[in-house]
């Protein structure tokens, strides 16, 4: 038996599936729509079960990861194979000009690849789930990391327009320092209006100045001239300002929380034996990364280290 379960197809709320079944000694393709809600998923991994009496089943999917991936790699009969979308879009160019993607037709072609091609895929075998749970984190740090360089970048073009200045006595914008900073004073006259007590108990809370450098930055603060004195621009920045800071601050904080639990689970995979080459490969990228967040020097060998396992 050979079956196939393709890439979701968004209606309003739910997700779909077409699938293709391809039972050894029937003559027909069974075709039909399922929805991506467990209850369904179930019912329909019990009845092939039933019906092939448990013997394994072979299940392509036009994904390489994803919830659909995740809720079958459980299931003890089931061999899948994962597909890379775009392998299918290039199977599909070659028979169909038009390129043009329909859930049917894919369903029949990724059914194709998996009954004439099939030794050239392999099936797919999960790590274990620490392994996994490494991965993910990895990934998402890596997703809140570009999140929040977009904002930085949003920030620093908005703070060049109205308040040059915090770019220099903020700090930077990637820091909760910046983020205290601009929450309290998201304009210079805001800044300027602050007594010196509270912004010297600011500074020393937040870095390691001198009492000459620290003199030097409140000085700087209240010679300082505004950029533009244009109304609007600077009504419309200290409304703008505190929203952006809101944002950052919760994507520092989600990132600080990630760095944490990548540690622990770096642990815990280190301590799994044997370790697969991309269990190790994981492990290396986490500590180094670890290393550059909390700038240990002794981590630095892993750069050229890592270089070498490729």
């Amino acid at each position: 038996m050979r079956g196939k379960g393709d890439g979701h197809t968004p209606q309003a709320q739910t997700c779909k599936h077409r699938r293709e079944v391809d039972a050894a000694g029937s003559a027909t393709v069974e075709s039909q729509i399922l929805d991506q809600k467990p209850e369904s998923l179930e019912a329909w991994i019990g009845q092939l079960r039933q019906r092939f009496a448990g013997r394994p089943v072979a299940l392509a999917l036009e994904q390489s990861r994803g919830s659909l991936l995740y809720a079958l790699m459980n299931v003890d009969f089931l061999l899948l194979y994962p597909d890379n979308p775009q392998n299918l879009v290039k199977y599909r160019k070659a028979f169909y000009c038009s390129g043009a993607k329909d859930d049917p037709q894919d369903a029949q072609l990724l059914l194709e690849m998996l009954e004439k091609h099939r030794d050239r895929l392999r099936v797919w075998v999960p790590d274990d789930a620490d392994t996994r749970c490494l991965r993910l984190l990895a990934e998402n740090r890596r997703k809140l990391v570009h999140r929040r360089t977009a904002l930085t970048n949003q920030l620093t073009s908005l703070l060049k327009e109205s308040f040059p200045q915090a770019l220099d006595w903020a700090g930077s914008l990637s820091s909760l320092r910046a983020c205290d900073f601009l929450e309290s004073w998201p304009s210079l006259p805001a800044l300027q209006k602050t007594s010196p007590s509270r912004l010297r108990n600011f500074y020393r809370r937040h870095t390691r100045d001198d009492a000459q450098t620290l003199q030097q930055r409140l000085e700087q603060i209240r010679q300082a001239q505004p950029l533009l004195s244009d109304p609007a621009v600077l009504t419309a920045a200290e409304l703008m300002i505190p929203a952006l800071v809101k944002q950052l601050r919760c994507l520092i904080e989600s990132i600080h929380e990630g760095n944490g639990s990548a540690a622990r689970a770096t642990v815990v995979v280190k301590a799994a034996k044997p370790m697969s080459a991309a269990a190790g490969m994981l492990y290396l990228n986490a500590v180094f990364m670890m290393g550059r967040v909390f700038g240990c020097v002794w981590f630095s060998w892993l750069c050229s280290f890592r270089k070498l396992l490729g």
